[in-house]
């Protein structure tokens, strides 16, 4: 049954979107919720091809992307778990830069290449060494792919001033390129 109380869960609208997939697109998190306790699939598509997953993803919806994980949608969406961008970057790569928790820990327990290389020769670690907080470096720790001993010995310094870590005196990691000014 339809908690909601609109149409069949896997109809779809004038925009060929299922009532779940609608839900992900705007955000809304009660209804999101709702249709995955109602056993929508979680794996329907738009007329592009995306998951409800790579819909609120896009959007920056990050509590419905987190419920939709939760529930076992696959994290890759309609895409390859080992599929690369223009940058060489796969999802766990993106989802690394991105600071996504909840996706990097998705893509981990789906088996990817944790030692995979962007065009650049960069690992998921170390992107995430450059666009995270210390928080995503103890999980990716956690997950095996840091150990203690490199968490601990891995040359950065916490920058107050940026909010950020560098791994020189001179440059800020967070930004590569800015001076951080001490």
């Amino acid at each position: 049954a339809n908690p909601l109380g609109l149409e069949d869960l896997e109809g779809v609208d004038v925009h060929g979107l299922t009532p779940l997939l609608r839900a992900a697109l705007s955000g809304n998190g009660k209804d999101v919720k709702s249709y995955i306790k109602a056993r929508a699939n979680l794996e329907a598509t738009d007329p592009n091809g995306r998951t409800a997953l790579e819909l609120a993803r896009e959007r920056g919806h990050d509590a419905v992307v987190r419920s939709l994980l939760e529930a076992g949608a696959n994290p890759v969406g309609a895409g390859d778990l080992e599929s690369r961008d223009a940058a060489g970057r796969t999802p766990l790569m993106r989802a690394a830069v991105a600071g996504s928790f909840a996706e990097v820990g998705a893509f981990i327990k789906v088996g990817a290449d944790l030692e995979a290389e962007d065009k650049d020769g960069r690992t998921a670690l170390q992107l995430a060494h450059g666009h995270v907080t210390e928080l995503l470096l103890e999980a990716l720790a956690a997950a095996g792919l840091l150990s203690d001993d490199e968490l601990e010995d891995n040359d950065m310094e916490y920058c107050e001033k940026c909010n950020s870590y560098k791994c020189s005196p001179s440059y800020c990691d967070f930004c590569w390129k800015t001076k951080c000014e001490d």
